[in-house]
């Protein structure tokens, strides 16, 4: 999967590191500079599902000081994952 911050595009390797079979997925993927961790949720509701996606990105490293400021960076490609995620489901 490819993270884009900006105009940089940052391949990101995912890993499950928690599973809850039918209901919550843990993924998590990390480079020198970058982590991220993503949950979906699935919750049975009538006859369809409501799904819970949440990614936390943050910057490691030295570059972790500057998380606060890159906060509304970090909020739009996490915006940009629950759109996509959003689109595809709604498919």
């Amino acid at each position: 999967m490819l993270t884009q911050t900006g105009k940089r595009r940052i391949p990101l390797t995912y890993e499950i590191t928690e599973f809850e079979a039918g209901s919550r997925l843990v993924l998590t993927a990390s480079t020198s500079s970058l982590r991220s961790v993503d949950e979906i949720r699935v919750v049975a509701n009538g006859t369809g599902s409501t799904v819970t996606y949440k990614a936390n990105l943050s910057l490691l490293g030295i570059l972790r000081i500057a998380n606060p400021l890159l906060s509304p960076t970090l909020k739009k490609i996490g915006d940009r994952a629950r759109d996509g995620l959003r689109r595809e489901l709604n498919r």
